[in-house]
């Protein structure tokens, strides 16, 4: 569970890190109260970019569906931070968790991508310009 202690300490590491990385499950379309918190912690700093020069993706698991409103959700919090998104991926199991494998390659690609991105081998512009409009 989230502390409204741990905030500070959680900032300070993602202000330390290259690449940031959003994973929740979805509950109801959303992410848990937990993350909601932090995300609202950051109100402070959104909009100010503070954490421009970083990537990061999204990822949500789901049982049914609603992952791509959360992952839109996440990638937007990354962005209003500063955050250049490289991509999302949702993971959408059953109960059973069939078809868990299916997703494996994915996950790798999506790592893959914010490495490559954090060493300047894939340039976003549009984003760039998203960026710098907001400043």
């Amino acid at each position: 569970m989230f502390l409204f202690e741990d905030y500070e300490k959680i900032f300070g590491k993602i202000m330390n890190v290259d690449g940031v990385v959003f994973g929740v499950s979805n509950y109801i379309n959303s992410v848990s109260a937990p993350i909601k918190t932090l995300f609202d912690r950051f109100s402070y700093v959104t909009h100010c970019q503070i954490l421009t020069g970083k990537f990061g993706c999204s990822v949500c698991t789901a049982v049914g569906s609603g992952d791509d409103e959360v992952l839109k959700y996440m990638n937007s919090i990354l962005v209003n931070l500063g955050v250049i998104v490289v991509g999302s991926i949702g993971v959408v199991i059953r109960r059973d968790l069939s078809g868990l494998e299916n997703y494996i390659v994915p996950a790798q690609d999506i790592g893959k991508k914010l490495i490559k991105s954090i060493r300047g081998e894939i340039k976003y512009a549009d984003q760039d310009e998203i960026h710098t409009q907001q400043t």
